[in-house]
């Protein structure tokens, strides 16, 4: 259509951007790509083309009639080849072969997959300019002006009228407030990478509390395991040595009263009579002296007979 190709052909870079649908278009927008396309559009020469090549003035339907025909579909007669190259790994197999074979298959195959390389880096840098000049084009259309206020009030809606001077110094009060707002921005981005460098310190330092604790834990417990240890073996070597200062007082003792009893039974059989059991029966009870113990001295103690009786 006239208008399609001159909006086209007048804007190009915006109207491939609204072609890609990568930009909304406003009436703004639309304005500059109608005013200029409309002009170049619809002049008397088209007009009167318009109505001349369909006959509707000047009627002639066979002219537009006699030209609509069946389509004859021709099936192209593609022969199944290798497939274009597009991955590294790929080409670079393609390439060692071709070094080893000198083929002419192998050479077209190389150069259709590199030239078909080179056609996507075009496309993909096609479409990377695009979407750069979108970007600027959205963001210039979402920048919205502001109202000076020369007289300081918001609510006010009436006319006013100043002078260039005072034009400029609003202008020069706008932009030492915009400085303001970006010097607060910044600060408050250095407050918050200072907040953050001074948590992730903190996060350093807790960790690092953390693991001295754990090695002082692991310290404490080691040292406690040895401390009983060495207790332990304390213990049971002082329970050895009092076994053995016991079992050497016992034999102390054994041979000494050894020696004691050899030594009283020696005295007193020496100059007296031997004690000997009575055969005497009195009533069922026997009557026997014995000797019941020694005194210190080694010497007998012989049980009376009365006490005897009673056992």
């Amino acid at each position: 259509m006239p208008l399609s190709n001159a909006l086209i052909a007048k804007v190009p870079m915006i109207s491939r951007i609204m072609t890609v649908g990568l930009v909304s278009i406003t009436k703004r927008l639309f304005y500059l790509l109608f005013r200029d396309a409309f002009k170049a559009a619809f002049t008397i020469e088209r007009i009167k083309h318009t109505f001349e090549k369909p006959r509707i003035w000047l009627f002639n339907p066979a002219i537009v009639i006699d030209i609509i025909k069946k389509p004859i579909i021709i099936e192209p007669n593609i022969a199944l080849g290798p497939r274009t190259l597009l991955t590294s790994r790929a080409v670079r197999r393609i390439h060692r072969q071709y070094k080893l074979d000198h083929s002419e298959s192998k050479l077209e195959l190389i150069l259709r997959g590199h030239e078909r390389l080179a056609t996507q880096h075009s496309i993909n840098n096609y479409i990377i300019n695009r979407l750069r000049e979108a970007f600027q084009i959205e963001k210039k259309k979402r920048q919205k002006s502001r109202r000076l206020n020369l007289i300081s009030k918001e609510d006010d809606r009436g006319p006013q009228f100043f002078s260039p001077s005072q034009v400029q110094a609003t202008r020069k009060r706008l932009a030492e407030k915009d400085d303001e707002e970006a010097a607060e921005r910044q600060l408050m981005t250095e407050e918050k990478a200072r907040k953050a460098l001074e948590k992730e310190q903190k996060e350093i330092e807790k960790k690092e509390r953390t693991r001295k604790r754990q090695e002082a834990r692991i310290e404490k417990a080691r040292l406690d395991a040895d401390r009983k240890m060495k207790a332990a073996e304390k213990k049971v070597e002082i329970e050895a040595r009092k076994a053995l200062i016991v079992a050497s007082k016992a034999s102390k003792l054994a041979s000494k009263l050894d020696s004691r009893a050899s030594k009283a039974s020696t005295k007193s059989n020496k100059g007296k009579r031997k004690l000997v059991e009575s055969t005497i029966e009195v009533g069922s009870t026997p009557v026997a002296k014995r000797v019941a113990f020694e005194t210190s001295r080694g010497r007998a103690v012989i049980t009376p007979a009365r006490f005897v009786q009673n056992l």
